[in-house]
């Protein structure tokens, strides 16, 4: 990003199923290893910009899903090249990550990018 440039991304929520969203689960899975089935209670995008909060969810008798102990927060950046695009973790905290990486480093880490590349309020949690 150069200085001066506009980056007044509107902010927009990817619905439910929709391959902007698989592909943004799919990226966390995948950097962070694991197979888990998220419930999402934040995505928002902002230009190449993305942040996810969610928590691994198991399937239990009759289909119901119940939360497990692990959560993830994780602000992503759209990589694009001529042939692929793909979304790359910027930062993330998880619990039980927690000793490893802590949530106040972490906020402090977002708000850190959220200035240096000028992201909008809106992309993130009013409660992060």
């Amino acid at each position: 990003m150069t200085a001066g440039q506009d980056t007044t991304w509107p902010v927009t929520i990817p619905g439910r199923g929709s391959p902007q969203r698989s592909a943004i689960l799919s990226s966390i899975r995948r950097q962070l290893s694991t197979s888990a089935q998220f419930r999402v209670d934040h995505i928002r995008i902002a230009g190449p910009f993305a942040f996810v909060r969610a928590t691994e969810v198991d399937a239990l008798d009759r289909g119901e899903l119940q939360e497990t102990d692990f959560t993830v927060a994780a602000l992503l950046q759209l990589s694009t090249t001529p042939a692929t695009s793909a979304w790359r973790l910027l930062d993330y905290w998880t619990l039980p990550g927690e000793r490893e990486r802590p949530l106040a480093d972490f906020r402090r880490r977002l708000h850190a990018l959220q200035r240096a590349k000028r992201l909008p309020a809106a992309l993130f949690p009013d409660d992060l």
